[in-house]
């Protein structure tokens, strides 16, 4: 038996779910405080589900879609001027490894094969540690999201 009284959500759970007994009967059993309060949860519970769904004077489906922005068709130029800098940060990145490859590659065949899988594993490293960063803050942004829906409706 506890010593203590439940907790409303507890209380609210077993009301909730009475046939999958979260160890609280005998403590409900026992105390009549939260006897009570079980009792005053069934009552609002059965209130809540034999009252009637509100009915709206208008139409709520048009009073929300014009409070939402209309989208604008995506324009041709709009796409490519929000692209440009990115092509020509691209080319003028290929454009010295293109005209400068024979010299890389005898920078590569000098350089120590130790030194080459050393710098490979540490982009590795650094690329994943990225990835799980990245990955972890999307998760935490969907809860967020996810908890915003839950308590809209």
């Amino acid at each position: 038996m506890k010593a203590m009284h439940l907790t409303e959500i507890e209380i609210q759970d077993y009301v909730i779910d009475a046939k999958s007994n979260h160890g609280f009967s005998h403590h409900i059993e026992s105390c009549e405080s939260c006897k009570n309060k079980v009792v005053q949860y069934q009552m609002l519970f059965k209130e809540i589900k034999n009252s009637p769904a509100p009915i709206f004077d208008f139409n709520l489906n048009e009073a929300v879609l014009k409070q939402l922005p209309v989208n604008e068709p995506i324009q041709v130029k709009r796409v490519f001027t929000n692209y440009l800098p990115v092509l020509v940060s691209i080319i003028l990145l290929l454009l010295p490894l293109y005209f400068y490859r024979n010299n890389l590659l005898s920078v590569v065949k000098q350089t120590p094969a130790g030194i080459l899988y050393m710098g490979i594993i540490i982009a590795l490293i650094v690329t994943v540690y990225q990835s799980v960063g990245l990955s972890k803050k999307h998760h935490k942004q969907m809860n967020a999201l996810n908890i915003m829906d839950g308590l809209q409706q």
